[in-house]
């Protein structure tokens, strides 16, 4: 499904979802950014886990295009009332990144989007972007 995205930045691109069936074909161009998130993240997950979670349909791959060319993508989980974004990597700045999960999210029909990181630069951006804090978790 295509879908224009407008960007905060001002770049008209095409959304699209990537069915499960369609993975291998995009896989090239997303694992290794998927790889850099992972070295980045606190929580241990590997990229193959993203694959398995969008196979079985527990995760959605969209991709946002510009010129026939992947410029972003957002790794979605359905939740009971919104969407969380697991994972999110753009050419562009960070507010067209998402701004990506966000229209993605609404347009599912979704009353929220989270997100959740344990590196502390999102202590202050996420507030800049419409978040806030909705969860504390202690190791026990």
């Amino acid at each position: 499904m295509g879908i224009t995205l407008q960007t905060t930045d001002m770049q008209s691109l095409a959304k699209t979802y990537i069915q499960p069936e369609q993975l291998a074909s995009v896989w090239e161009w997303v694992r290794p950014k998927l790889v850099e998130i992972a070295q980045v993240s606190p929580e241990p997950w590997l990229p193959e886990d993203v694959y398995t979670e969008c196979k079985e349909r527990r995760a959605a791959l969209w991709l946002a295009v510009e010129e026939n060319k992947p410029v972003a993508f957002a790794v979605m989980q359905p939740e009971r009332t919104g969407m969380h974004l697991w994972a999110g990597w753009a050419e562009w700045n960070l507010d067209g990144a998402m701004e990506l999960a966000k229209q993605i999210a609404k347009e599912s029909g979704a009353k929220k989007l989270t997100f959740s990181s344990l590196r502390p630069g999102w202590e202050q951006v996420a507030p800049e972007q419409g978040f806030k804090p909705v969860k504390w978790a202690a190791e026990v």
